[in-house]
C-alpha cells in the first residue's frame, strides 16, 4: 500500500471537537440509511475517537455496515465509512475482509497465514485502490 507519509502533529482539543462536529452528522445519516435498507450499522464512538486522533495522523475506519443473510453461495454488501482527519489528501487506500475461514488469533502473522482449510478461499486481483 503505497501512502504518503507525514510527520505527527499535534492536534488541540478544539481541532478534535471541531473533526467530530464534521463526522458526527455523517455517521447518523449513513447509520439511518443503512438500517433503513435493513442493514447493521456499527460506528466509532466519540470516546473512542478523540482516542484514536490523538495517536494516528492517517485515515481511520469510524463505521461498518452489511446485510445480515445471504443464500448459500450469495452475497453480503459490506460497506466501510472512512475519515481522514489530515489536511492533505491521501491514496490507494484498500480494505480486506475475510468471511468464513478466519478467526482472530492474537499474531496478525498467523491470523493472515493460518485458516480452516474447509473454507475457500476467493482471491481478486489487487486494485490499485482508491482515492
Amino acid at each position: 500500500m503505497a501512502a504518503k507519509k507525514k510527520a505527527k502533529t499535534r492536534r488541540s482539543p478544539a481541532d478534535i471537537t471541531k473533526a467530530w462536529r464534521k463526522l458526527e452528522p455523517e455517521l447518523a445519516k449513513h447509520k439511518m440509511e443503512r438500517e433503513r435498507q435493513g442493514e447493521t450499522f456499527t460506528s466509532i464512538t466519540r470516546e473512542e475517537f478523540e482516542a484514536k486522533v490523538k495517536r494516528v495522523n492517517s485515515p481511520m475506519i469510524v463505521s461498518q455496515s452489511w446485510n445480515n443473510t445471504a443464500s448459500p453461495g450469495g452475497t453480503i454488501n459490506y460497506s466501510v465509512g472512512i475519515f481522514n482527519p489530515d489536511p492533505i489528501q491521501w491514496s490507494n487506500l484498500a480494505v480486506s475482509v475475510s468471511i468464513g475461514n478466519r478467526n482472530p488469533i492474537a499474531s496478525n502473522d498467523e491470523f493472515l497465514t493460518a485458516f480452516d482449510a474447509r473454507f475457500p478461499a476467493y482471491a481478486k486481483p489487487a486494485t490499485v485502490g482508491f482515492s
